[in-house]
């Protein structure tokens, strides 16, 4: 995904709170400027290779994005373009290093067998382990 996020002032006065917000405002900064495109319905975007951490503030190193099957998850604007709404779990590098080395359906069998929290869980279990 580019060079790790060093800092989350100003978002809020504890930064191990404010680090999902930054990385979040600076994957859509680089969609909206073609830096990284979200193919199909599903992937790994990784920050650096081999992935780092985001911030010394969380061990997390990427995410998995996934847009769901569903009209709900879909907008149509009033031109006709259809927008898909992704929905964003934050990864280990462990599990980013599965995905690359073992394919997305190794990373996808682990989640499937473990789960993901429906939100940013600090602290949760690496869906694998080397």
């Amino acid at each position: 995904m580019g060079p790790a996020f060093s800092t989350a002032s100003g978002l809020s006065s504890n930064p191990t709170d404010a680090w999902p917000v930054v990385c979040m405002r600076e994957l859509a900064r680089r969609i909206m400027n073609n830096q990284v495109q979200l193919r199909g319905d599903f992937g790994v975007l990784s920050n650096e290779d081999p992935p780092k951490s985001f911030c010394e503030q969380t061990r997390f190193a990427g995410w998995l994005f996934a847009a769901p099957q569903n009209e709900q998850h879909r907008c149509v604007l009033s031109n006709g373009t259809t927008v898909k709404l992704y929905q964003l779990f934050p990864l280990y590098a462990e599990e980013i290093i599965l995905q690359r080395d073992k394919g997305f359906a190794a990373l996808i069998e682990q989640v499937e067998k473990h789960g993901l929290p429906n939100g940013v869980e600090e602290g949760r279990a690496p869906l694998v382990s080397f």
